[in-house]
């Protein structure tokens, strides 16, 4: 089911003063609810690309008003962080939820894998393959390489040794 919120990609800076004053920049989760309006208006170019460039905006209700957002939101359990449920669909109640790093770590945006081995992916610089993991929420680069072969046996190396072992 997709949100009904009104999401916004853009909106008036808001006033730090009027941040100190009303004590909101002091509550735990405003560098939460400040971080995610930064990631989707900012005009970075990397940012641009991950957020607000892919259509990603917070919708209309948390913008206005910081305490909407701890209305919906609180509380936040310990050693979670903010995660969207549907990596394509904006900030709102119904797509966030609080996740622990391996949550998180399983519901990213990968990089191009189709009809590759497992951890092989196709680079964009360089190397034409890269070898990536992520374990238990940690993501390790196993290296870059230049043809398929290469990358799909270093793949397979390290999913037989590392991953096995460290089950054990």
């Amino acid at each position: 089911m997709k949100c009904q919120c009104k999401i916004l990609n853009s909106w008036k800076k808001r006033s730090r003063k009027g941040d100190r004053v009303d004590g909101r920049s002091s509550h735990k989760l405003y560098r939460t609810w400040a971080s995610m309006l930064n990631r989707c208006k900012s005009n970075a170019p990397t940012r641009d690309r991950k957020y607000s460039g892919r259509g990603i905006g917070v919708c209309e209700r948390w913008v206005e008003d910081f305490y909407n957002f701890v209305e919906d939101m609180s509380p936040r359990p310990k050693g979670k962080t903010l995660d969207r449920k549907n990596n394509e669909e904006g900030y709102c109640y119904h797509n966030c939820r609080w996740a622990s790093p391996l949550q998180q770590g399983k519901n990213r945006r990968g990089y191009v894998s189709k009809g590759l081995p497992r951890g092989v992916y196709k680079n964009t610089n360089g190397a034409k393959y890269a070898v990536r993991f992520s374990v238990l929420g940690k993501h390790i680069n196993v290296g870059y390489f230049n043809t398929i072969r290469e990358a799909s046996m270093a793949s397979l190396n390290f999913r037989n040794n590392t991953l096995r072992t460290a089950g054990k």
